[in-house]
């Protein structure tokens, strides 16, 4: 059996590298819209191009690991907040150093849902209909007077049972079927173990999105950690059954949408009151509703709108392309706002200021530093929003 080849990238990088035939059909044809895999003057030897992306890439005879440009542990730290996952945030951040992100997400996983499997699973009744040979519960009238005497000697029965095959737990057994195996020999053995223990739930396809039907209390308090962790590798990994979702043990973290969620949690948790955040709104561009515009941020004053902020994940020091401009300008006009922010994930302190020709309108940009220390990061993030709130002020 031929050795898997790693490869390490970092998002946004070009590289040339020795491909087999397998391998650049497999990642041209599942991976074009994240990688690029372009022939050079040279044989066999191709030219890749990351994107906007983190995570890993799994091909038949190599694995190529993207690395975050903000660092490992920065990563964690935004993923933390964009997913709800708080209280693992020491966790996450300890483990983080250079680990490989679907291998450490899928550690941590693990060593939750062991813990609880030793507790116990959460059991809840469910309410079940079947034929039996004795009654349980209460008689279907209606569906046993339709069975024709004699030719039946079961019973239509409804019946509550207490069982731990909840959607609660449903949802893990699903993440664990998702993961492919790792490159670390105990860590494969512990999931295949854990896989035995949910054998006996019903099997159930979910969506990340699934997850916001469930509601924690003091009784399933530890499934909130593990579901954040699920929901993270489930969005990773496209894992819907549909043309979305990504071969098996390929696990990637888009940072345009990151950037987005983490900006919006952070805010949303820190901004002091009236002041809040209304995230990826839907707003008409015409007076007839018929064009939609989503901007990222928006931001209120108690009822009222005083600013706009779009996430731009780009690596430029700030310096907005016509695109961008363009696009705050319309949310300007069509909010009847006067300032626009461009927000980047490379400034400290605040860049571009263009006041359009006509004088109505003022286009900004500002952001954070993210490959700073985490610290550094969090600090930037209170200058941050306070320019924002003194520039929405006055707006």
């Amino acid at each position: 059996m031929t050795e898997m080849r790693s490869i390490v990238l970092r998002e946004h990088e070009a590289r040339e590298e020795r491909l087999g035939d397998e391998d650049v059909r497999y990642l041209q044809q599942h991976f074009s819209k994240v990688l690029g895999v372009r022939p050079t003057s040279t044989c066999n030897r191709w030219r890749l191009e990351t994107r906007a992306v983190v995570g890993t890439i799994v091909a038949p005879g190599v694995e190529l690991r993207i690395r975050p440009k903000c660092g490992t542990r920065n990563l964690f730290a935004m993923l933390s907040y964009a997913h709800g996952l708080a209280k693992l945030r020491p966790e996450l951040v300890h483990q983080a150093e250079d680990e490989d992100l679907r291998e450490l997400l899928v550690l941590i996983l693990t060593q939750h849902v062991e813990t609880l499997v030793r507790v116990g699973l959460r059991r809840g009744y469910v309410e079940q209909s079947a034929r039996l040979g004795m009654l349980r519960g209460r008689l279907l009238l209606d569906e046993q007077l339709r069975t024709s005497p004699g030719r039946n000697t079961t019973l239509a029965c409804r019946y509550e049972d207490y069982t731990a095959d909840l959607p609660l737990n449903q949802v893990i057994a699903y993440t664990l079927s998702q993961l492919g195996s790792t490159n670390a020999r105990d860590l494969d053995r512990r999931l295949r173990k854990l896989r035995v223990s949910f054998r006996r739930l019903t099997p159930r396809r979910f969506r990340f999105t699934d997850f916001d039907q469930f509601v924690y209390d003091r009784l399933n308090a530890p499934y909130e950690v593990i579901h954040g962790i699920c929901r993270l590798i489930l969005e990773a990994r496209g894992a819907e059954d549909g043309p979305g979702a990504l071969p098996m043990g390929s696990f990637l973290v888009n940072m345009d949408s990151l950037f987005q969620s983490f900006m919006a949690k952070w805010l949303e948790k820190h901004l002091p009151p009236p002041w809040r955040v209304r995230a990826q709104g839907r707003e008409s561009l015409d007076g007839h509703g018929r064009f939609k515009m989503y901007p990222d941020l928006l931001f209120h004053h108690g009822p009222t709108l005083r600013l706009v902020a779009d996430t731009k994940y780009k690596l430029h020091r700030g310096d907005p392309s016509s695109a961008d401009l363009y696009q705050a300008l319309a949310y300007c006009r069509a909010l009847s706002l006067r300032t626009a922010v461009l927000v980047y994930p490379d400034l400290h302190q605040p860049g571009a200021q263009l006041v359009v020709a006509d004088g109505a309108n003022e286009l900004r940009t500002d952001g954070v530093d993210l490959a700073q220390p985490w610290t550094a990061v969090e600090q930037g993030m209170h200058r941050f929003m306070t320019r924002l709130l003194e520039l929405a002020a006055v707006s």
